[in-house]
């Protein structure tokens, strides 16, 4: 059984204004503290580099669930928008989120194609790494 779609807009766009702004201030908060963190040296002996890589990984990763997330139920709601049922429009949605990211995926490859092709030369090398984002860039 497929999940049941939620309207994400709230009635007053105001409603959850309160909210918002202390999770922003909160993160914001958090950021600054692990800024001032790094200029103790005691806390910086104590990290490892594995745990970091965790935690960049995590985060990373966490920002990439939230915006595919939100771009698909965008999705959905514009394939019943066009007059597809629940069920027709959740499945357009998954085929075509899964079909960017195939694209996203060959569009890489290509990238990594043109960028070693001209291997003999590496002046240009930085403009090809800027066209082919790094979301699913595992070696080929």
């Amino acid at each position: 059984r497929f999940p049941r779609m939620v309207d994400p807009t709230p009635k007053d766009p105001l409603e959850n204004a309160g909210l918002a702004f202390g999770l922003v201030s909160a993160a914001g908060f958090c950021s600054v503290i692990g800024g001032l963190l790094v200029l103790n040296k005691r806390v910086v002996d104590l990290a490892k580099t594995g745990v970091l890589a965790f935690g960049l990984g995590f985060s990373g990763g966490v920002m990439l669930y939230v915006s595919f997330i939100e771009i698909f139920y965008k999705s959905v709601a514009s394939f019943k928008a066009y007059g597809k049922d629940d069920r027709d429009a959740y499945v357009c949605g998954t085929l075509t989120f899964f079909a960017g990211m195939a694209l996203l995926r060959c569009t890489i490859q290509i990238a990594h194609y043109v960028e070693t092709r001209g291997a003999g030369t590496k002046a240009d090398s930085g403009a090809v790494a800027v066209a082919a984002p790094s979301v699913v860039s595992a070696p080929p």
